[in-house]
């Protein structure tokens, strides 16, 4: 029997595609680990997001965010980046979601601080397996 996990997380999807935030809202919904998600379609409107605007105080902090790389205005690999600098975000861990599976991609997004990567489409039980570590490793936080 598979622990219950009684934490609902809250999940930021930061997915320009449609089809993509659908599906992967979809794979969530079926979990078994309890969660909520909101979906930006960039990385500037997921700062916005988190932050708030011109110094506002902090107003929705994820849990955890599923992040593609290839999106307009700043890609994934920026945002990690940027996301670094921000004190407040630092420690969100960042799981990628993308259609590339090159392995200078890869190790980019982990060198920037990435928790894991996923390939698009998505294996379902393997991030299944790994959101439910997550969620466990949160909720004995």
């Amino acid at each position: 029997m598979k622990a219950e996990i009684k934490k609902t997380l809250a999940i930021l999807l930061i997915e320009d595609n449609r089809a993509d935030s659908f599906l992967t809202q979809e794979i969530l919904n079926d979990s078994t680990v309890p969660n909520t998600v909101h979906i930006v379609q960039d990385a500037k409107k997921a700062f916005v997001h988190m932050l708030g605007r011109d110094g506002e105080i902090v107003i929705h902090l994820p849990d955890l965010i599923l992040l593609d790389l290839n999106l307009p205005l700043m890609d994934g690999f920026a945002f990690l980046a940027e996301m670094a600098k921000e004190e407040r975000l630092k420690y969100i861990p960042v799981f990628i979601l993308s259609a590339s599976s090159a392995k200078g991609d890869i190790e980019k997004a982990r060198n920037l601080g990435a928790r894991g990567y996923f390939t698009k489409p998505l294996d379902l039980d393997r991030f299944e397996l790994e959101i439910r570590a997550l969620f466990r490793a949160a909720e004995q936080d």
